[in-house]
């Protein structure tokens, strides 16, 4: 009789500590989940090693330069799941910017109508983070151009590369609020919230 008492007390315990630890692993994902999706950050960049070359001996008239960068999302924008009216568009650019334009020619452009090197945003894997992919989309971008050697009258050039993200970025929060429609009346009876002051600091996508 004690024995099966004793089970059941056992099974009880076992039955109740998977609980626990159900409910836990649970609260856990959805805080990372909620983590994942905020920041203060949009999109990232920086100059993959060598690329440009810190050296180029010029042995032909036409060198090429070759730049790759790295792009990070580190933003919520746009979603995975977003339509196609809230994603990016062809005016969210990349472009190469600082060097002398009568030096370096032929650029390869993803727009041919103008002969400035830029890549559209659009053509990369450039999501914002989700539940399933919290570090945002990654992606490269390699711009090739031609050095006009000899265009040069002096022995040693050192050209200056300034790259720039140009993109529309779309934030959103979803705080509590209280609306008050009558905030300065006096009454006896408590309301339902008070008024105050909301302070935002990072996004977060809902």
């Amino acid at each position: 009789m004690n024995y099966k008492k004793n089970s059941k007390f056992i099974l009880f315990v076992i039955t109740l500590l998977l609980t626990l630890i159900l409910v836990g692993c649970k609260t856990a994902s959805r805080a990372k989940s909620t983590d994942a999706l905020t920041g203060t950050q949009g999109l990232v960049m920086n100059f993959l090693p060598n690329r440009p070359p810190d050296k180029i001996v010029a042995e032909a008239n036409e060198l090429e330069v070759p730049i790759t960068i790295e792009v990070r999302n580190k933003g919520a924008f746009p979603s995975p799941e977003a339509s196609s009216s809230d994603r990016w568009t062809e005016n969210d650019v990349i472009f190469v910017s600082g060097y002398d334009p009568t030096l370096f020619l032929n650029w390869n452009v993803d727009d041919k109508d103008e002969d400035i090197p830029k890549a559209l945003i659009a053509r990369k894997a450039l999501d914002g983070k989700s539940i399933l992919n919290p570090e945002g989309g990654y992606d490269t971008v390699e711009f090739v151009g031609e050095l006009d050697v000899d265009s040069l009258k002096i022995d040693r050039y050192k050209p200056g590369f300034l790259v720039t993200a140009c993109y529309h970025y779309v934030t959103r929060a979803n705080p509590t609020v209280c609306i008050d429609n009558n905030p300065y009346s006096f009454t006896s009876e408590e309301k339902v919230c008070e008024v105050s002051d909301i302070a935002l600091t990072s996004q977060k996508k809902f």
